[in-house]
């Protein structure tokens, strides 16, 4: 492979599209397979005779996460989302999911808070720093965090859910029952709110309440 891509790169043109193809082809193969370890491989060749190609470049680094290669993984994710014009709000959340694998939340953090300047209306970014806050031990700023985001997503139970997921982390029971049935005023058919509530009642023994 080494002699073909540094043939296919000297030819250029249809000769680096031909091989980039076919070797993206028996990477995504090898991906769906869950041959996670052949998958990076050829990725990696593929980012050869492509080194512009951010998708590649995420394909590859997700190929990387399954193997537990972060710290390559990481390399190749911060110099993605470092571009510009970074469209692509999924670089941001694998990034920020990395770091926190890594134990690196304040990196997390930061990396959540830029996805949330550049896509604004992102759930999941304030989801997840919220998360990365609360795994710090800073609650308070991840529920100001999710009351921020609630105001601005009306209609999402998404984070009442979460600050009742908080205040399970703190023990307190109370205020995670309520924030669950908050959730099902907004979304009554959102079920992790009523697994939630579920369990709760599960645990006072409250076999009725829970199957109701």
């Amino acid at each position: 492979l080494d002699v073909l891509v540094a043939e296919s790169k000297k030819a250029g043109g249809p000769g680096i599209q031909y091989l980039s193809t076919d070797l993206f082809l028996k990477a995504n193969d090898s991906s769906i397979r869950g041959d996670a370890r052949t998958a990076a491989f050829l990725f990696k060749y593929v980012m050869e005779l492509n080194p512009e190609d951010a998708y590649i470049q995420k394909k590859y680094a997700v190929e990387m996460i399954r193997l537990g290669e972060l710290e390559e993984a990481k390399n190749v994710l911060e110099k993605l989302f470092a571009q510009d014009k970074q469209e692509d709000e999924n670089v941001g959340l694998i990034l920020g999911g990395v770091y926190t694998t890594m134990e690196n939340e304040s990196q997390a953090q930061q990396t959540y808070k830029k996805l949330m300047i550049m896509f604004p209306k992102s759930e999941e970014a304030c989801v997840f720093s919220a998360k990365s806050l609360a795994t710090d031990k800073k609650f308070d700023e991840a529920n100001r965090l999710l009351d921020s985001c609630q105001k601005n997503s009306k209609g999402k139970a998404i984070f009442a859910y979460y600050r009742g997921k908080i205040a399970l982390v703190q023990e307190k029971r109370e205020a995670a029952i309520k924030n669950f049935q908050m959730a099902l005023k907004v979304d009554k058919t959102y079920y992790q709110a009523v697994m939630g509530l579920g369990l709760l009642r599960e645990e006072k023994e409250d076999f009725k309440g829970a199957a109701t």
